[in-house]
């Protein structure tokens, strides 16, 4: 019973918001129980908490050596979503989009909040075409209002900057007006920029 108790006891302190309390407690049993029924289960609740602490450093350690001892572990896909999480907020967009890459690829779930966060990644390192299926992988997923209006907006802005000004328009029409202000005014600017482009090329033509 004491390893259940131990868990409980780390969830008390992390429901309230005293994660130094949580941290000790997980970092016991980890001690105590390095082989560990629960282990996932208490290697998931320290990365919470720690990420309560914001000590991205340690947690990033703790994901890396974490995935390198446990090979075969249930939680490896969930580990990875961690680790890429933590490398994103360290801005290691490399190393994090790969991480994804990897964790979704183990079996992570794929929920839209997930996908969304991978493609705003992929998004950062402009990578353009995969960042454009990635956003196209979260409208899939029936996400909710503003996610899909970010999804479709961010298409557009890829189309754009591969020159691809049709499949913008099209991205940008299937966005219509946007709950968001922010959003609106990125569309419409969009949306005169190419305008701007048809208008040029048609001049050329003639």
């Amino acid at each position: 019973l004491i390893e259940p108790a131990l868990i409980g006891l780390g969830k008390i302190y992390l429901d309230q918001r005293d994660p130094d309390a949580a941290r000790k407690v997980f970092e016991r049993y980890r001690f105590q129980f390095p082989l560990g029924a629960y282990e996932g289960e208490v290697v998931l609740l320290l990365v919470k908490t720690m990420r309560q602490q914001r000590d991205m450093q340690g947690l990033l350690q703790l994901c890396r050596t974490w995935l390198l001892r446990h090979p075969g572990h249930r939680e490896r896909p969930a580990m990875y979503l961690e680790l890429a999480k933590t490398l994103g907020e360290l801005e290691k967009l490399e190393e994090s989009a790969l991480a994804y890459e990897e964790g979704l690829k183990a079996g992570a779930v794929a929920s839209s909040d997930t996908l969304l966060t991978y493609a705003d990644t992929l998004s950062r390192l402009n990578r353009h075409e995969r960042a454009i299926a990635a956003y196209q992988s979260v409208l899939e997923k029936k996400p909710n209002v503003r996610q899909a209006e970010w999804a479709r907006l961010q298409m557009a802005q890829h189309w754009t900057a591969l020159k691809q000004y049709d499949r913008a328009t099209v991205a940008l029409a299937e966005l219509g007006r946007a709950d968001d202000e922010m959003v609106n005014r990125l569309s419409a600017s969009l949306k005169g920029a190419a305008q701007t482009v048809r208008h040029t090329g048609k001049a050329e033509g003639l």
